[in-house]
């Protein structure tokens, strides 16, 4: 894995999180710091991309509190919101506390996760960050198309890595919400693959292409077959995703539209589709790096 692991931080002494965020970017984890329990949760809610979260010992729980305030209590304050998510969301958070004092909290957190002291067990930590991050499904999923990733690490970004694995986690779920989910963000992802395509196989950005009165996605997919570059089963592949998505991926159809519509099956059969377009896209940008 070329990324690194994001985390969050909650903890209000913001001269050591600078400390221990420096120390964690040479073990491929980047902290991203909070001061207190509200807005560090809001972000992890509203984000896939953070894998995992460790607490103060003693922090506030938003920003209205004093810090002088604080009380240990806010662990379990913490620990209430992750249970939260993950009942509500399906998605667990592997999580730790930090603390000076850890001996305040071992016993009652005992079985329930570990406790590291600051500036002492910070390589532990770690540690037992990546562990847990690795044991996430995933993770395995992620592992099973490994070459598929690291090209989403080179040339994508973060947020479109956490879509493709999303999709790919959800690809055999028959619900037609997610079905009409699937179908959005693949399209999506297409159109990020197409741009970075443009710009790294190219030379030029996407929008900079005309070739047809299209869209700038549809522009550089016909601007590759008419080269002869775009081996014409991706071509096809392409264009079935781009199509299906466009008419689908909006919202589930009704009345006559809904006579057949797409199923798990289509879902699959266009990810796995798009994930040939991604290994060609690799190999092609790969090869005229070598040229150049």
């Amino acid at each position: 894995m070329k990324r690194r692991y994001n985390i969050i931080l909650i903890d209000d002494d913001v001269n050591y999180c600078e400390e221990l965020r420096r120390e964690a970017n040479s073990n491929k984890i980047k902290i991203v710091h909070y001061q207190n329990l509200a807005d560090g949760m809001d972000a992890i809610e509203n984000a896939n991309k953070f894998k995992a979260i460790v607490l103060d010992g003693r922090c506030t729980l938003n920003a209205n509190q004093k810090p002088e305030t604080a009380k240990s209590s806010f662990v379990f304050h913490a620990i209430n919101r992750l249970n939260e998510l993950e009942h509500e969301f399906n998605r667990f958070v592997p999580f730790c506390v930090n603390s000076e004092t850890p001996q305040d909290f071992t016993e009652d957190l005992y079985g329930i996760c570990p406790v590291f002291e600051k500036r002492k067990t910070h390589r532990e930590m770690f540690k037992f960050l990546r562990e847990q991050i690795n044991a996430q499904p995933y993770m395995q999923i992620r592992r099973e198309h490994d070459d598929i990733f690291d090209f989403v690490d080179d040339f994508l970004s973060e947020e479109d890595e956490d879509l493709l694995l999303d999709v790919l986690a959800n690809a055999d779920n028959g619900d037609p919400a997610t079905i009409v989910a699937n179908l959005s963000i693949m399209r999506r992802l297409e159109e990020a693959l197409v741009d970075a395509i443009a710009l790294n196989f190219m030379g030029q950005s996407a929008s900079n292409i005309g070739h047809r009165n299209m869209s700038r996605t549809k522009n550089v997919l016909y601007q590759l077959k008419d080269k002869r570059v775009l081996p014409q089963f991706i071509f096809g592949f392409a264009m079935d995703l781009y199509k299906v998505a466009s008419r689908y991926g909006n919202h589930v159809p009704a009345g006559k539209n809904a006579e057949y519509i797409p199923t798990s099956y289509t879902v699959r059969a266009l990810v796995y589709g798009l994930m040939d377009m991604f290994r060609w896209a690799d190999v092609a940008i790969q090869n005229k790096m070598k040229k150049n």
